[in-house]
């Protein structure tokens, strides 16, 4: 369309993140979008020609938010590897043999050119925070030529990066978020909230994901302040926080095994991301997996603890595997496990009777709710619980679940709740007077079904200007 919104027209059937080439007849454009670069479904690169739109080039395979360098040489753009860095790329523009211009555990992505072509910006965690970086790089072999630098230092998340045409100016987005352990109680009989939230954890937290002990007396969970590790805290709240890990891997993920004694958790310590034990009272852990360098993650504990299933990022995709916790990881081959038709699936959690893994497909922004019969080995589509994820079992017959879309007709919003009966399909929604379900995430049901845990996230976010060092 126009620059003042007239003549709007289709390009292609399908695309997101759209950046002309220089000489304005090419649009470069991957297939998905992104909501977070920590959650990625597989996205290609493509490029489309503006007088013909049926004249599309597929560029890549892979890849991420792709801008075209100031000369059209290069396309800059991020992706994942299979053992689960973010790292930055270029690629010639018409396709061919990608550059990787960063390599190692930092997450980094949103590449943005210097108009001279001298300097690719990007956003990173590197330093801790995730801040603006840059290298110098050879906009026609798309080689870096030396080590990151910082552009700014902040306190807060800064991202996206976009230079004006002089390059003397970098405007960015300013995040600041919160994402707290909250809970409330719940009356599993009338399938309904009681009272008012409680807040578990305050202040300047990211909590990633959580999981609740057997027992229901504590929460574990991954936190990313500066660097990701694990937490622990009573599920009242009372009492100091512990900080399971404190170092600069990348440990998330955490599960409490069905004994309560060890938590599984997902970690790069080992170079690349694998599973890893741990033991509560010592505090010791223990590798579980050695997949090789692909990307391991997402522990799922059988009820009676002898197996866990997991998923595990293999090129293009991710399947999902079961392993014995009887045996070693060399005196076993962990069963490949189906998965959908077209689709991953992400496992949540295995049903009290052993009967079931409840998870979702991770389809951008469109998640919907599987069912997985472990002893068929086949799903079940709950095909009209579009826009949902992360649920968990309320007992054997009933989930609890986050809430994106619409759902059997009724409008819902990304901040409420649902309760599901497995067995007929019906929902409620779980509302109750005075209960402000804002930005609400994952939710798990106490043992005894008379307390629902989740994560309530705040976000704040400006547009800044940042004058570019010389």
């Amino acid at each position: 369309m126009g620059a003042f919104g007239e003549n709007p027209h289709r390009l292609t059937p399908r695309g997101y993140d759209p950046a002309w080439t220089p000489d304005g007849e090419w649009v470069v454009f991957a297939d998905r979008g992104i909501f977070h670069p920590g959650n990625l479904t597989l996205s290609g690169l493509a490029m489309v020609e503006v007088d013909d739109p049926t004249h599309i080039v597929e560029i890549h395979d892979s890849g991420y938010l792709p801008v075209v360098s100031p000369n059209g040489h290069r396309i800059a753009y991020f992706d994942s590897t299979e053992g689960g860095q973010r790292d930055i790329y270029t690629i010639p523009t018409r396709g061919g043999e990608p550059v990787k211009v960063t390599d190692d555990v930092a997450l980094d992505w949103a590449p943005a050119w210097a108009p001279d072509g001298r300097r690719l910006y990007y956003s990173s965690d590197r330093g801790g925070v995730e801040n603006i970086w840059y290298v110098e790089i050879d906009e026609r072999s798309g080689e870096p030529r030396g080590e990151p630098q910082r552009a700014g230092a902040s306190e807060v998340d800064q991202g996206w990066p976009s230079l004006s045409r002089n390059g003397q100016l970098i405007a960015y987005t300013s995040r600041r978020q919160q994402m707290n352990l909250h809970r409330v109680a719940f009356d599993p009989q009338s399938r309904t909230v009681v009272g008012e939230p409680q807040a578990i954890t305050r202040g300047a937290n990211t909590v990633i994901r959580f999981d609740l002990s057997p027992d229901g007396e504590w929460l574990v969970y991954g936190n990313r302040t500066g660097q990701l590790d694990i937490f622990l805290v009573r599920a009242d709240g009372s009492g100091e926080i512990q900080r399971l890990t404190d170092d600069e891997h990348r440990d998330t993920g955490p599960r409490f095994s069905p004994d309560g004694r060890q938590i599984a958790l997902d970690s790069d310590r080992g170079g690349s991301a694998e599973l890893w034990l741990m033991d509560v009272e010592s505090r010791n852990l223990t590798q579980l997996t050695a997949a090789g360098g692909r990307f391991v993650q997402d522990p799922v504990f059988s009820p009676d603890g002898s197996k866990l299933m997991y998923r595990v990022g293999e090129g293009d995709a991710y399947n999902n595997y079961l392993m014995s916790l009887d045996q070693a990881w060399d005196a076993q081959t962990p069963v490949k496990l189906p998965t959908p038709e077209n689709d991953s699936f992400q496992p949540s959690y295995w049903s009290p009777n052993g009967s079931w893994v409840v998870g979702w497909t991770y389809a951008f922004l469109d998640p919907r709710l599987l069912l997985f019969d472990v002893e068929r080995q086949t799903y079940e589509d709950l095909s009209d619980f579009r826009g949902h994820a992360h649920p968990a079992w309320l007992g054997d017959d009933y989930l609890v679940f986050v809430s994106t879309a619409e759902t059997r007709g009724v409008t819902t919003r990304r901040d409420e709740m649902l309760v599901m009966d497995r067995r007929t399909g019906t929902t409620e929604r779980l509302l109750g007077d005075g209960v402000d379900w804002t930005f609400e995430e994952q939710m798990v049901a106490s043992p005894d079904g008379r307390w629902l845990y989740y994560i309530r996230a705040a976000l704040d976010s400006d547009i800044w200007l940042l004058t570019r060092a010389h």
